[in-house]
This record gives structure tokens, sequence and C-alpha cells, in this order.
């Protein structure tokens, strides 16, 4: 009785205490480490850099109210120790603004892919991701309903 109160105080804790925000980029699929911390390490050579750059409306407000650079890189480890297991650790960067609100974020990720079949060619994978982030208002950049006539 004792365990199932803790996890489900430790279910309801994570779910009201955790926020998620997507990025918007248009091959989200080149984005792994911001699409899902599970894809950490899951590739089939020692390592992988991703950079992404995303600038929407240029044609009609100089500067452009939305950009978003985010870089990222994850290594596939011990493959060879683990019995074709990988164990994954990446790292994500994010600058992103909107109009006025920028955000800028720094996560690291963890994952591990457990083999299955014969041929141990699927996986089941985890992955977790921990960060900071750090979000400020531009007040040069807001707009009010009394500045246009």
């Amino acid at each position: 009785m004792k365990n199932k109160f803790i996890l489900t105080a430790s279910i309801l804790f994570v779910y009201l205490f955790s926020g998620a925000q997507d990025y918007k980029f248009s091959q989200f699929y080149n984005s792994p480490l911001n699409l899902n911390p599970a894809f950490t390490g899951k590739i089939k050579s020692l390592y992988r850099v991703t950079a992404n750059y995303r600038n929407q409306y240029l044609p009609l407000q100089s500067p452009s109210p939305y950009n978003t650079l985010s870089a990222s890189a994850d290594f596939g480890l011990f493959r060879d120790k683990l019995n074709e297991d990988i164990f994954g650790v990446g790292l994500v960067f994010t600058n992103d603004r909107q109009t006025a609100i920028r955000t800028n974020t720094a996560y690291v990720s963890l994952a591990y892919h457990k083999s299955l079949g014969m041929n141990k060619n699927h996986y089941l994978s985890f992955g977790t991701q921990v960060g900071f982030i750090q979000r400020s208002l531009d007040l040069g950049n807001l707009a009010f309903a009394s500045q246009f006539t």
C-alpha cells in the first residue's frame, strides 16, 4: 500500500511540475534530441552532430520575429561491452526568439537502448533529459494598441 502511494505521488508530482514546448522546425526529424530524448545515441556511427535554424516571416518584418537555432551532439557508447545494447549521451543547446520572448536552453540527454531479437536488430529505448532554461522579455519589442493610430 505504501509503495502504491509513493508511486502515485511521484507520478502526480512529475505531471504537475513538468512542462514541454516543442520547437517548430519544418524538418523536425532532423532534430532528434529536440524531438525525443530516447533517440540519444541510437545511430549506426559513434557520434552525430546536428544544427537547425529557423527564420520565419523575414519578408514581412525585419528583423524576423521568429528565429530558432538549435545544435546538438550525441554519442552511442559501450556497444561492445553491453552486448549490442547502446548507452547514449548527448547535449542540446537551443536559442529561440519569438518577437519579445527569448529562450535559451541547455540539456543533457541520457538514453539506454536494449537490443531485442535473435539478430539484435530491434530495440527498446528509454531516455531522459535534464537541463537549464533561461527566459527573458525584451520590452523594446512589445507593441500596444495605443502606439497605432
